[in-house]
């Protein structure tokens, strides 16, 4: 597809006034047949002969035409001519001047880089996440597309949101467009990412080399200018896992995630999020604003102690409070309740031996932080969210934040933002709508990652700079959220390969299919993760970060047989169980077979 000779012309026909924006073109005869010159997005010179001036189309649909309907060709009695038919494609019509002209008759060729830049409004600079495809493949003309960085990052506009289908790579997008962001020297400085893993371990491995990248993966790295290197300066944490005695340890599968845990002060203000809509209404949310304020409660068994004493002072039916408020005394009752049920369920994420999340440590230019909150259920997930956010968000508007821009990056938007919610998760939905509506201009940006974007609120997908788009179902694209997508893009959209994309951007022209790599950090359990919690379990926490280090180095850096050797002596020792060594040393060959 690399022809720099005329393809073929654009037409007038009978009855069409062409506009200023449209036009349609066919093939020449010996071109006629080649389905790959008239793919939805494919771009075209148009070859008007105006001095300083280029003009560009892009392939919206094609269609096939002929003489005859389906029922006259077949009811036709001149069986021995063969009908006229042809197709002809319609172009989207981009100038280099501006100028929204008609256009005439003229020859059209493939374009060039630069015309496919010019044609999509991609920049020569910004934030590049992967190369201008067609389903057919990688046409020669290669270009990287670049998302302008303020129109991600703010000022101008910000916000990403990713829909696809279970297993169709939304999740390695956000990665690669965080490795992107993060890799440049400038950005960095004064960005840090804080991601929430809310299910299985997608974001646990961040800081782990991705072992099943292949050539066409380096190949899109090399295009983008990107190291295929993992997250240099990463952090976990994690809520700390409930247990009656010893070290404190993190609820995750990642055994060196650090743990916290909150006391009453530090999340009584974001209480309310932890409670289940069908408890929640407004005589409870005026109690626990009430018992709040009262400076005396200073933790759960406080709070608890303090509804004793006044459902025990109760007259008739009313509870009064220290601060003379009246309450029912079936809300007392109710609020003690669920205030012992969440300290229960919620037990490790509260009131645990370790020290709070520490904010300080998310605030750091170039890092990517993950929270870890897979384990928790969503009640616990929302009140980690709100509570991460309330901090942070607070240190940005004082500016005694060392950032200048957050990007919070959530998987599941939809259990954070949904369409429909009944408070007190609609206070989640509005914290989300706060940040994608007003959150640039002060530095909160939001990376969102769902299934089903059209159940997110509509607050939140009306204020998304850039909509990605990978495989999805028919009944999720005829929602009203893509009544804007022609019906030819959506139809492409059904059968997007993994590692296919179409991008949606305010300042594209129209939607760009983007062939991306997979991430350049693990999205799995490392096959030597087993064996380094287990020596982590049988050493003091003092030492085990060095330990791990040097252990892990040699796991990755010794040849198969000396590292045999190596394992084999920790087993006759005693330090590691057998099957566990064997089961790893399988593992280990059959990947360097692969």
């Amino acid at each position: 597809m690399g022809e720099d000779r005329s393809l073929g012309k654009t037409i007038i026909a009978k009855g069409y006034e062409p506009d200023n924006f449209t036009c349609w073109a066919v093939l020449n005869d010996e071109n006629a047949t080649r389905l790959e010159l008239q793919e939805p997005g494919i771009v075209y010179e148009i070859l008007e002969g105006r001095e300083g001036d280029r003009c560009y189309g892009i392939v919206q649909k094609t269609v096939r035409l002929s003489e005859r309907s389906p029922i006259s060709e077949q009811l036709s009695m001149e069986t021995a001519r063969e009908p006229i038919t042809t197709s002809a494609m319609m172009l989207s019509v981009f100038r280099e001047s501006g100028i929204t002209a008609p256009v005439g008759r003229h020859p059209i060729r493939l374009a060039d880089d630069h015309g496919i830049k010019l044609a999509y409004n991609i920049e020569d600079s910004g934030i590049p996440v992967g190369v201008y495809t067609l389903l057919s493949g990688i046409p020669p003309q290669t270009c990287v597309v670049n998302l302008p960085v303020d129109y991600v990052l703010g000022p101008e506009a910000a916000h990403m949101n990713t829909g696809g289908q279970t297993g169709y790579a939304k999740t390695a997008w956000n990665l690669l467009c965080c490795r992107a962001i993060l890799s440049d020297k400038e950005l960095s400085r004064d960005i840090c990412v804080i991601a929430f893993n809310v299910k299985a371990d997608d974001l646990l491995w961040v800081d782990e080399k991705n072992t099943e990248l292949e050539e066409e993966d380096l190949k899109l790295y090399e295009l983008m200018t990107i190291k295929p290197e993992p997250f240099g300066d990463v952090k976990i944490f994690a809520p700390e896992l409930p247990t009656k005695d010893g070290e404190p340890k993190p609820n995750s599968l990642r055994f060196d995630a650090i743990p916290f845990s909150w006391k009453w002060n530090d999340i009584k203000d974001q209480l309310h999020f932890a409670i289940s809509p069908e408890d929640w209404n407004d005589k409870l949310e005026a109690l626990l604003v009430d018992l709040c304020s009262i400076e005396e409660v200073q933790s759960f068994d406080d709070a608890i102690s303090e509804l004793d004493w006044m459902i025990k002072n109760a007259k008739g039916s009313w509870v009064t409070s220290r601060t003379y408020a009246t309450h029912h005394v079936t809300t007392a009752l109710k609020a003690k309740r669920i205030l012992d049920g969440i300290r229960k369920r919620f037990k490790g994420l509260i009131e645990g031996k370790s020290a709070p999340l520490p904010v300080e440590e998310l605030l750091v230019g170039g890092r990517f932080s993950v929270i870890d909150v897979q384990r928790l259920s969503p009640p616990a997930q929302r009140l980690v969210f709100s509570k991460v956010h309330a901090d942070t968000i607070r240190r940005l508007e004082e500016g005694t934040a060392e950032v200048k821009k957050i990007v919070y990056m959530i998987d599941e938007l939809n259990k954070f933002a949904p369409k429909v919610a009944k408070p007190p998760i609609s206070g989640i939905r509005y914290i989300i709508d706060e940040i994608a509506a007003r959150g640039r201009s002060i530095g909160a940006i939001l990376f969102g990652i769902e299934q089903y974007p059209s159940q997110i609120s509509d607050e939140t997908t009306g204020n998304v700079s850039t909509l990605v788009l990978c495989r999805m179902k028919p009944t999720e694209l005829d929602a009203h959220l893509y009544r804007g997508i022609s019906k030819e893009v959506k139809q492409m959209i059904q059968r997007l390969p993994k590692g296919y994309a179409v991008v949606i951007h305010d300042r594209f022209t129209s939607p760009i299919l983007v062939r991306f790599p997979r991430p350049p950090c693990a999205q799995k359990r490392p096959v030597e993760y087993e064996i380094l919690s287990h020596i982590a379990s049988k050493i003091t926490k003092e030492s085990a970060s060095e330990i791990i280090k040097k252990f892990r180095r040699v796991l990755k850096e010794k040849p198969y047989e000396e590292l045999r050797q190596v394992l084999s002596e920790y087993v006759n020792q005693g330090i590691l169980p057998e099957k566990l060594v064997q089961d790893y040393l399988e593992r280990r060959k059959r990947y360097e077979e692969a």
